[in-house]
């Protein structure tokens, strides 16, 4: 009877964890048109056959494929090229939830673990974006739960399966996976059977490095550092270190929603310009950095796998191979697989300091505290939180209505941001594809696109739509003239005629 109330407790807890993944998740979805990069990745994947796609399509072969599948035999809309993303979000605290409850984590424990990777504003970011983010995370807590399954052969060489499966998704799937074989080979057995890990890590090794070398060859059109897992920048050594400290601290607002809270409070004091701004978030990294070796002691296997790929990213940093940073442009590939690990680290880092200072009663009111937390952040502060607004479907639909009162031509001039998705939206058969997020079709023409003034000649009305400004074209003989739209976001239409 106890047994079946524990199991009753763990159903309900999991519950409210499904409860919380799914109503915040949903919340963040584009509801009308997609962003600019996903609007790039969308346009890609509609645009072209399969030989240009693995050409230009700038994502890892296997979530490329999954999209195209998807594209084809459903055709396309928003909400579809998001669903993986999103059903991705909702399981990851699931499985990482189960994942510690199978490697004797307490029930408590795995509660607010899967509590925090539910809420952690990155892992919700990312789970409504049409890139394999939120795959990764998913991959991570995978990983977890394989910690806890027994070494028989035929498990190894499932998780070996699922390994490969992995990389062909996501490249950057590759430090979760050599954490996981790193933490359950045993180093001092010679026997085959116990040895048989380190045997299937040095397979998974040999087939990242050839397909991620077969990959960066079939993509001639792109530059390797688009796709490589992190950016690469000739960082002189004390910005390095400083990148060092901002990727913790990005880590620490990325995970734990009120420490993220207090970034968009009107106190100065916890402005990104105050000085106390950098103590407040390097203070929680470094008290979990430090509870990183008594975890390590409470279980190795976990302590390995949690804390490597932190070592791993750090090292890298400090030997200029990898960028780790606020800001930098691959952020959210990086975090978004670290994320599991360091809210381990967080979690064992609170119940550590609750227990010296016997504060275990508070535990259950801090759970209540941190759900009321929750709320107030996505009923109050969720503007700030989403991608910016960008109805580029909208924008289309005004510029087309009031281009129909011109008899001549007209055309969209765009920038590199707005491009893609001024492409997808325009309703044109034919899209030229350029370097990065450069596309014109024959209505829309990126601020790259030489337009001779042969070309123009025959244009009556230009519209441009650029982020958060405007472009002169009086140079070219058009004069500005009143265009009144509704709220699109930060996209911004002007009209000019001629």
């Amino acid at each position: 009877m106890k047994k079946l109330y524990k199991y009753q407790l763990e159903i309900i807890d999991l519950f409210w964890i499904v409860l919380v993944s799914i109503f915040i998740r949903l919340n963040s979805l584009a509801p009308n048109s997609l962003w600019q990069d996903d609007s790039y990745v969308a346009l890609v994947i509609k645009a072209t056959n399969i030989e240009e796609f693995k050409l230009v399509a700038g994502h890892h072969p296997g979530y490329s494929l999954l999209l195209l599948n998807l594209y084809n035999f459903f055709g396309f809309s928003e909400f579809l090229f998001q669903i993986p993303s999103i059903i991705f979000g909702i399981a990851t605290p699931v499985i990482g939830t189960l994942a510690l409850r199978r490697n004797n984590f307490g029930r408590r424990f795995s509660f607010i673990f899967g509590l925090v990777l539910a809420s952690a504003p990155t892992l919700v970011l990312v789970s409504s974006r049409v890139k394999p983010y939120s795959m990764e995370a998913f991959i991570t807590v995978m990983y977890l739960y394989f910690l806890s399954t027994d070494r028989k052969i035929k498990n190894n060489l499932f998780i070996f399966v699922f390994s490969l499966i992995s990389l062909f998704v996501s490249y950057y799937s590759i430090f979760v996976i050599a954490s996981y074989y790193l933490s359950v080979t045993n180093f001092r057995s010679y026997k085959f059977n116990e040895n048989l890990n380190i045997y299937l890590g040095f397979g998974v090794l040999a087939f990242f490095l050839l397909s991620y070398q077969f990959y960066l060859s079939s993509l001639p059109l792109i530059s390797s550092i688009m796709i490589h897992p992190h950016v690469f920048y000739d960082w002189p050594f004390r910005d390095i270190l400083k990148g060092v400290s901002s990727g913790f601290n990005s880590m620490t607002m990325a995970t734990v929603i009120p420490i993220y809270l207090l970034k968009w409070t009107s106190y100065n004091l916890f402005s990104e310009t105050s000085p106390l701004y950098p103590i407040l978030y390097s203070s929680v990294s470094i008290i979990a950095l430090m509870n990183s070796r008594k975890l390590f002691q409470s279980n190795k296997k976990i302590g390995i796998f949690v804390i490597l790929p932190f070592v791993v990213t750090v090292s890298g940093a400090l030997l200029g191979w990898l960028v780790w940073g606020t800001g930098v442009p691959e952020q959210y590939r990086m975090l978004s697989s670290l994320i599991p690990c360091y809210a381990i680290l967080i979690i064992f880092s609170v119940r550590q300091i609750s227990s010296k200072l016997k504060l275990n009663r508070l535990l259950l009111p801090s759970i209540y505290i941190f759900l009321f937390t929750i709320s107030i952040f996505y009923i109050k502060f969720n503007p700030y939180f989403i991608y910016p607004h960008q109805d580029y479907r909208y924008a289309i639909e005004l510029i087309q209505k009031d281009a129909k009162t011109h008899s001549k031509d007209w055309l969209i001039k765009t920038t590199d941001g707005t491009s893609p998705g001024a492409a997808l939206y325009d309703g044109s058969l034919n899209v030229e594809f350029g370097p990065g997020l450069i596309f014109s079709t024959d209505k829309s023409k990126s601020e790259l696109v030489y337009l001779s003034d042969a070309v123009y000649k025959d244009i009556e009305v230009v519209y441009t739509m650029y982020i958060n400004k405007d472009y002169d074209l009086s140079s070219l003989n058009y004069t500005k003239k009143n265009f009144e739209y509704p709220f699109l976001g930060n996209l911004f239409i002007s009209k000019w005629v001629k």
